[in-house]
């Protein structure tokens, strides 16, 4: 009588082992489960940022192959179309208006008329 209780008993034990083991197994392939969906998600984040940087990059790229890109292009380093004629402006102070103007007299004029001061850029002084 004794034999079937302990084998009864060692049934029970290597039963709950076996769902233990069981029980085990199954939280790691949870676990296993949730990091591949967090690197998915990760890897579609990656996959919809490159997707964007992608879509600039072509809209740049038009841009730069259009007329207007060239036209700015050009005008930033300082070229012109060949029907087109190019102007410096000379800053105040560097050039034929500064403070200390030399009137037609050859003496410094604060107050020499904008008439008189195109006429001697252009055709010198009298």
């Amino acid at each position: 009588m004794r034999s079937p209780i302990l084998f009864v008993r060692i049934l029970l034990i290597l039963a709950m082992v076996l769902i233990a083991y069981l029980v085990v197994g199954f939280v790691q392939q949870v676990r296993v489960s949730q990091q591949r969906q967090e690197e998915l998600r990760q890897v579609e984040q990656g996959i919809a940022a490159a997707l964007e940087e992608q879509a600039l990059l072509e809209h740049q790229l038009e841009h730069a192959r259009s007329d207007l890109a060239v036209d700015e292009w050009a005008r930033e380093y300082g070229w012109s179309r060949p029907d087109e004629v190019p102007v410096v402006v000379i800053a105040p102070g560097e050039g034929a208006f500064s403070d200390s103007y030399e009137g037609r007299d050859g003496e410094a004029s604060s107050s020499v008329s904008p008439r008189d001061a195109w006429w001697d850029l252009f055709f010198g002084t009298r």
